[in-house]
């Protein structure tokens, strides 16, 4: 558990989970509100989002947990690193869909009320932020201006508007 998130600290956790593949888990320490998720650079992840104060302050509309850790301050969390998996467990499946098995495990076992979702896979699908949205003719027209001339992916291809 790392609640003290100074510069030594910060260090120390550099030191130890740099390219680090796995699971944690944020628990505020007011009300006990939780938030799991998954990171491929656990450092990094750390580190360069939930400790950086534009990132938490750009992400409130849009985090719970961005919005908690703003409201009540970074010193009234908790943040616990419940799993890590070595690269070549990861390997066997892709890393994403081996991480989402492992995240869905935890969410399922801890039930933490800072994630949004229930099913952990918010990209894809019902659970994409966007599903469901239409765009406006406007974008449409700059997404196509920025593709022209551009060699489409099979993927790219697919995409209908």
């Amino acid at each position: 558990m790392y609640s003290d998130f100074s510069f030594k600290s910060r260090k120390f956790i550099k030191n130890k989970y740099y390219n680090q593949t796995g699971i944690y888990l944020w628990i505020n320490s007011i009300n006990n509100k939780s938030y799991v998720s998954k990171s491929v650079n656990l450092f990094n992840r750390l580190n360069k989002n939930y400790l950086s104060k534009s990132y938490v302050f750009k992400n409130k509309g849009k985090m719970a947990i961005c919005a908690a850790i703003h409201k009540y301050g970074i010193t009234k969390f908790s943040v616990y690193i419940l799993e890590i998996l070595d690269k070549p467990e990861v390997e066997t499946l892709s890393s994403k869909e081996f991480l989402s098995i492992r995240e869905n495990y935890w969410h399922s076992l801890i039930n933490p009320s800072y994630n949004i979702q229930t099913i952990l896979n918010p990209f894809t699908g019902v659970n994409h932020y966007r599903y469901g949205k239409t765009v406006s003719d406007s974008i449409k027209s700059k997404i196509s201006k920025t593709l022209k001339g551009r060699v489409q992916t099979d993927t790219e291809k697919q995409i209908i508007f």
